[in-house]
């Protein structure tokens, strides 16, 4: 009853309107309906493909039944009864959020940083040069502490950490151009491996990019819960920002796929926006991108301090390093039990490695299901907008990496890595789908 009531909310709060019990009831059903096929023993084709159906048509009944506004198969719950809260957060808070945008620049661009604000005093910009290279040391700090864990949580494992040449670079061009070349380094050797399978050869294929769903690869709650502050802290910075250079926000709202979310908007007037100043557009977009970097290292220091008071809570487990990926199991022999349940047999000779976990590591097991839910969530909030804000940054089109470079790149050079991003991310996600 407790979940009927919070989608009951939930409804009122972006449609302000109350809704006939149909609607809470089929956010109940097909929820349970992902959560079962989560834990069901099938392969991961049967489960991605059962429940994209089941949220295809669940969306198309929400579609049509309620009148929302929709994008391809993605439904648009607009509101504009809350817009007020960004007014007055704007009001009051404009100068930091302005501060917080421009240091940003320099964690997206480095050094080139200094050329991109060219609305600003050299004293100006030395503060904010300042801001950001400390938000970007915590940055690689906090990233190179939790996503290996995070993706060992997702099943692909992780191959070490990036070379001290890289560490360098990034401090040089930021963020933004190195995601870029990153991904066109991936995508063109997933490609050369690819042709080389075609032709015969014996060759693994790592994953590089996963789509990431509760319920499926990620915990279905705790995943659901880290997206929600993700896209909240990501968007509603959009509007607070766009408000604050005097560019008008017509509603805000969420973004679902079905019955799931996947995403938020604040809608800014679009003809406003593309005709404000080099500032005033640079500020709003990135703006998304500095929220969701702040919250990650904010909550890196709550999970720090949640893993100090919950050491002694913690039981014992085992890494195994078996060919190319990471198991975080209970044992460490050849029929290892993971934390499902679910057992695992491997031949002595795919263990590579064995790592016995005492329990005081960052990556930990709790048999207590709430210190579990909140190590999990901990674990996804960080993780989830230190990804989000890295590939937002990438030049893809409906990226915000996108829109930047539009600003800062001359037409055909921005034409040109938008065009070899969007490719290199389709090639990146070929293995996850072979």
């Amino acid at each position: 009853m407790e979940v009927i009531l919070i989608i009951i909310s939930l409804a009122n709060f972006f449609m302000g309107k109350n809704l006939d019990w149909k609607i809470p009831i089929l956010f109940l059903v097909t929820w349970i309906l992902v959560y079962l096929s989560y834990i069901a023993s099938v392969s991961n084709f049967i489960k991605v493909s059962f429940v994209l159906i089941i949220l295809y048509l669940s969306g198309e009944y929400l579609f049509r039944k309620l009148g929302l506004g929709k994008e391809l198969i993605f439904l648009l719950w607009r509101s504009k009864r809350y817009l007020n809260v960004l007014k007055d957060m704007s009001i009051k808070y404009k100068h930091i959020f302005s501060f917080l945008a421009d240091s940003a620049i320099f964690v997206a661009f480095g050094l080139f940083g200094f050329l991109v604000i060219s609305w600003k005093s050299l004293k100006e910009k030395l503060k904010n040069f300042v801001f950001g290279y400390l938000v970007l040391y915590l940055i690689t700090y906090v990233y190179g502490s939790v996503v290996p864990l995070f993706m060992i949580m997702l099943g692909i494992g992780f191959e070490g950490g990036a070379s001290s040449f890289l560490g360098y670079l990034v401090y040089i061009f930021g963020l933004a151009p190195l995601v870029f070349f990153s991904l066109l380094y991936t995508s063109l050797n997933i490609l050369i491996s690819l042709i080389s399978i075609l032709f015969g050869e014996q060759r693994t294929v790592s994953q590089a990019v996963a789509l990431l769903l509760p319920g499926i690869n990620l915990p279905f709650l705790e995943g659901i819960l880290a997206l929600a502050i993700v896209l909240i802290v990501h968007e509603f910075s959009h509007g607070i920002v766009a408000i604050g250079e005097r560019i008008k926000v017509r509603s805000m709202g969420i973004v679902t796929f079905g019955t799931i979310p996947v995403g938020a908007f604040v809608e800014p007037d679009e003809k406003g926006l593309f005709a404000s100043s080099k500032k005033s557009f640079v500020r709003t977009i990135i703006s998304g991108v500095s929220s969701n970097f702040l919250t990650a290292i904010i909550v890196f220091g709550f999970f720090l301090i949640f893993l100090s008071l919950t050491q002694q809570f913690s039981s014992p487990s085992c890494l195994l390093v078996v060919e190319n990926k990471l198991y975080h199991v209970f044992s460490c022999h050849e029929k290892a039990l993971t934390f499902e349940g679910e057992v695992i047999e491997f031949k002595p000779d795919q263990i590579k490695n064995k790592i016995i976990l005492e329990g005081d590591e960052m990556l930990r097991y709790y048999e207590s299901p709430l210190l579990r839910f909140i190590y999990n969530f901990f674990l996804l909030t960080i993780s989830l907008n230190l990804v989000v804000g890295v590939i937002n940054l990438l030049p893809v089109p409906f990226f915000d990496g996108n829109l930047i470079s539009s600003r800062v790149l001359p037409k055909k050079a921005h034409d040109l890595v938008s065009f070899l991003a969007l490719l290199s991310l389709l090639i990146s996600f070929l293995p996850s789908l072979i």
